[in-house]
């Protein structure tokens, strides 16, 4: 018994590292999941304590990616009931993305599979879709590389920002397409726009390639028909594994500590990040590295972060609330924080979490929770204050760390 309660801290050690992270819960369902790869991870909006996985088939390794014949799940877990999921929804085949409804949470789930269909599941019904994309019809007709719900008026909480006739559904395939959807409609896709690069990540209009070439296609607003494809300057080495881009800040999203003034954040980088495609973008590849970037001022990456274990790094998010601070997950294991107003050079944490590598994470709405997918297993940390609450002057500190460093040119 000394022994496995041994075992156990020596496997919870590195994410108490610092006080960065407070507490750690697992959650699988061996039964279903056992020999599976978590491929995405969403919180619901309105049900803070409930977080979606999706799981590709037993036989595809997550780097894979093929249709296989097997099938895919996805499965909704309660943060206390760790021993089994709340719901289960069923595929013929692996499913690669997955979130829920932008109106309709947590009742309807949408997902994407390896077959290139977006596919829809109603918790009230039953465990298959209830609807499924065409794949003729201007639909996809090969691997989803990426899906996202772009609302007009968000989806904070309980069905009450946006509607299901304004929310759109981005999705892209590793041949290059990219598709805009009417989340009420999906028969056929509204408009269209093919990058002429092998795609293999997408993250809103921001996507990578297979060949490492990071692209965009702008601008980002209801004109479908203007968007024009850009190209941008070769990033990775090979193929670009996660791109995030830095979420727009404002005080309603942002805890800060009491101390602050309210106008803190008017000058800065606000000012800077906010021209043409605006904000800050973080990428990883199979090349061991994470890339900066700022489109509004280079189409060259700013500056890499390179691992030091020669092992991909398979996924990044930026917080949602604290404007420097972003995550990165590695084949090897290792869940690394890095704030940017600290240190440009190193991050403020990174300890091996599990023998297994880290297939992907994502924070909660409010930064106050993170999950973390390791094979099937889904890990659920509580995230220390000094990483979800910012004490206001981050995004100044940030540019001028950019600037002096001749990142980037002050404005």
């Amino acid at each position: 018994m000394k022994r496995r309660r041994n075992k156990k801290s020596q496997q919870e050690a590195p994410y108490q590292q610092g006080g960065f992270f407070t507490t750690k819960s697992t959650y699988e369902f061996a039964r279903l999941t056992q020999g599976r790869d978590v491929t995405d991870i969403e919180w619901c909006p309105s049900h803070k304590e409930w977080v979606l996985a999706s799981y590709n088939s037993v036989s595809v390794g997550l780097g894979g990616g093929g249709g296989g014949g097997g099938s895919g799940i996805i499965s909704i877990y309660n943060l206390l009931m760790p021993e089994r999921p709340e719901h289960i929804f069923c595929s013929g085949c692996p499913i690669l993305h997955s979130q829920f409804h932008p109106t309709e949470h947590p009742k309807l789930v949408l997902g994407g599979a390896s077959s290139g269909q977006i596919l829809v599941w109603d918790a009230r019904v039953g465990r298959y879709p209830v609807q499924r994309s065409s794949v003729t019809s201007g639909g996809h007709d090969c691997e989803l590389v990426g899906m996202k719900v772009l609302s007009d008026g968000g989806a904070a909480g309980g069905g009450a920002g946006g509607s299901m006739s304004t929310s759109k559904l981005v999705t892209a395939s590793s041949d290059g397409k990219i598709n805009y959807w009417s989340v009420s409609n999906l028969r056929e896709p509204v408009e269209y726009v093919t990058v002429n690069a092998n795609l293999s990540f997408v993250r809103t209009l921001y996507s990578g390639g297979g060949g490492g070439l990071a692209t965009t296609a702008s601008p980002l607003d209801d004109e479908l028909d203007n968007l024009e494809e850009e190209k941008v300057d070769m990033g990775h080495y090979g193929m670009v594994t996660s791109v995030s881009t830095r979420p727009y800040m404002t005080p309603s999203n942002t805890p800060r500590s009491s101390k602050e003034s309210t106008d803190a954040s008017s000058g800065g980088m606000s000012k800077g990040f906010l021209r043409g495609a605006g904000g800050l973008v973080v990428t990883t590849g199979v090349d061991w590295s994470t890339k900066l970037w700022a489109p509004a001022y280079s189409d060259l990456p700013l500056m890499s972060f390179l691992s030091s274990s020669y092992d991909y790094m398979c996924d990044v998010q930026w917080s949602p609330v604290h404007p420097s601070v972003f995550a990165t997950a590695s084949s090897n294991g290792t869940l690394s924080l890095w704030n940017l107003a600290t240190s440009l050079d190193q991050p403020v944490t990174g300890g091996d979490s599990s023998r297994r590598g880290l297939n992907r994470l994502k924070w909660s709405a409010d930064g106050r929770r993170m999950a973390v997918a390791s094979g099937d297993k889904l890990h659920v940390l509580g995230v220390g204050e000094d990483i979800w609450k910012s004490k206001g002057d981050e995004e100044s500190r940030v540019m001028n760390n950019l600037v002096s460093r001749g990142f980037i040119q002050e404005v």
